[in-house]
């Protein structure tokens, strides 16, 4: 079974599920999300020489571990594993390969404990924008997100300093990631910073 067609010919079901199913509320998790995980993993699982396998057990859990968020917004990521186990069978995933990707899914989920070097992975490209140049748009997309659904109302203030305590508690798995993305990251926390600075500034000139 080669990997190449069938890692393209799910791109195109993503593609099509996201463009049918999607809800605008979903700011920060949608189709972008998908593919910017999914085009890490890429990158990443070729640097770490993964097998042919462990690559499209990989790539399939970055294009669905997020399937059925639109549905079931906490505890989605079992809802997208058992989503991804109902369609992968039609593109020539193996019993072995399903469970594998079910499992590498799961391992997205906040609580859960990466097991093995693909769950790793994942769980580091699902946070990989953190150490890019659209952080900060992303971020707050996040942040508009959470406000969409009602989950938590910050200031702009508030978020930036909610996304520094978070940042500096991630701890990335894979010596990949962290040796790509280090530097934008210290870049990305200055940058945070000089945002709040901002705002303070401006909360100034208005009390005045």
């Amino acid at each position: 079974m080669k990997l190449l067609p069938n890692i393209s010919l799910l791109e195109e079901y993503i593609d099509d599920y996201y463009s049918k199913n999607w809800s605008e509320k979903l700011t920060y998790h949608n189709l972008e999300h998908v593919k910017d995980v999914f085009n890490a993993s890429m990158l990443y699982a070729k640097i770490a020489r993964f097998s042919d396998t462990d690559i499209k057990i990989i790539g399939a859990s970055a294009l669905f571990h997020d399937i059925d968020m639109c549905n079931h917004y906490y505890g989605h990521e079992l809802y997208s594993a058992n989503y991804a186990a109902q369609i992968l069978p039609r593109f020539g995933f193996s019993e072995q390969h399903i469970l594998n990707v079910k499992r590498t899914i799961l391992s997205t989920c906040p609580s859960a404990v990466p097991c093995n070097n693909m769950e790793k992975l994942i769980r580091d490209c699902d946070l990989d924008y953190i150490g890019t140049d659209k952080y900060i748009r992303r971020c707050l997309d996040l942040k508009t997100e959470w406000e969409n659904f009602g989950l938590f109302t910050f200031t702009n203030i508030g978020w930036y300093e909610y996304q520094l305590c978070f940042i500096s508690k991630l701890k990335f798995n894979t010596f990949y990631v962290k040796n790509v993305r280090r530097k934008k990251i210290v870049q990305n926390i200055d940058t945070l910073y000089a945002l709040i600075d901002k705002e303070r500034a401006l909360l100034s000139q208005s009390s005045n």
